[in-house]
């Protein structure tokens, strides 16, 4: 009975042990502590066939899942083994055209940086204003200058201001700021696309967002993403922490937010709408995820277009088929429409570089 007791638990075991107590041969001074070691035995049993039922019900669950959020089809087989592959590299073979363009720093001079991920506004005591990017290359603006940054399509960006606020920028996004904020009683940028702003406090010189339709966002310090992009239906402002003031540009009321709130402006008739929100969904983009709920596939088909640096043409028949998921950038376009494979009929082929639904 000890060997059995100390040896590692496998399936099916309980109807074993059974057989194997029965069959010993027992002094009547080793029934009280060999029944001990048999009450334990099964016991352990019983756990390990319930971890297993919960193991099972939790897959099967996620099969049922991804059937269900997932219904897009891509009929393409590729020959070797694409898993230490780029995503940008897998649709590349595939015959996708994928955006080449790079982040770019534009002065109000005409003159213009290539970027990579990442630069810092850094104020000089002699110098003024410089950009210090993330390959350490560093380049003089002054103190006076207006810099537009233009994300394109495929990448991303983490900028820090000269105050000491950062912001990230998504795929397709631009924001233009004055190089320094010093001597200016607001602290003034201008957004098109999405954004998520994490503002150091001055109370004394408050942060402004202005967004393309007018609108604008008023706050201290505090944390919030910005999805405003030209060819939304609405504009989404998502609260995280702190404060904001929300304004649009032909209402006299202010709309106040307070963490884990959301307010969206259709752009058609400027209704403003202030819901509870997941922020983690609403900043996913950030760790490169795709978060959609319910989301119609033109819409969707469009953010991947942005996140990939790629063009995707949906049948008008698709416009009305709506989806719901969690996406990590690095799965690729190719697994996630071989995964949408189980429960659609839609069909996707390579044409002239652009991706079709149809």
């Amino acid at each position: 009975m000890q060997k059995i007791h100390y040896r590692k638990i496998k399936e099916n075991e309980e109807g074993l042990l059974d057989s194997i107590w029965n069959g010993l041969e027992r002094l009547p001074e080793d029934t009280q502590a060999g029944r001990a070691d048999f009450s334990d035995v099964r016991k352990r049993i019983r756990a390990e066939e319930r971890k297993r039922r919960n193991i099972l019900r939790t897959a099967y669950s996620a099969c049922a899942a991804a059937a269900l959020f997932f219904m897009i089809w891509l009929p393409l087989r590729h020959s070797g083994d694409t898993r230490d592959r780029t995503p940008l590299a897998v649709l590349k073979s595939m015959g996708v055209d994928v955006s080449e363009a790079q982040v770019s720093l534009k002065m109000d001079n005409d003159i213009s940086i290539t970027l990579s991920d990442s630069a810092s506004l850094v104020s000089r005591v002699n110098n003024g204003t410089s950009v210090v990017c993330s390959s350490g290359i560093e380049a003089e603006v002054g103190n006076d200058r207006m810099l537009r940054l233009e994300v394109p399509s495929g990448r991303q960006f983490h900028l820090s201001l000269s105050d000491g606020t950062s912001v990230w920028l998504n795929s397709d996004s631009s924001i233009e700021y004055p190089a320094s904020f010093d001597g200016l009683e607001t602290r003034k940028v201008r957004l098109s696309g999405e954004a998520f702003f994490d503002v150091a406090r001055n109370e004394e010189c408050p942060f402004i967002v202005e967004l393309p339709d007018g609108e604008m966002i008023r706050v201290l310090g505090t944390s919030f993403n910005v999805n405003a992009y030209p060819d939304n239906e609405s504009n989404v402002t998502t609260l995280v922490s702190g404060m904001i003031s929300y304004s649009q540009s032909d209402s006299r009321t202010d709309h106040v937010l307070q963490p884990a709130q959301q307010i969206k402006v259709d752009r058609t008739d400027g209704t403003a709408e202030i819901s509870d929100a997941d922020t983690d969904s609403a900043t996913s983009w950030k760790g490169r995820i795709i978060t959609f709920n319910d989301e119609k596939l033109p819409t969707l088909a469009k953010r991947l277009s942005r996140m990939y640096g790629i063009e995707i043409i949906v049948g008008a028949h698709l416009h009305d088929q709506s989806f719901s998921g969690r996406i990590s950038y690095d799965r690729g376009v190719e697994f996630i429409t071989e995964l949408m494979q189980e429960t659609s009929g839609i069909i996707c082929e390579v044409r002239d570089g652009k991706i079709i639904l149809k």
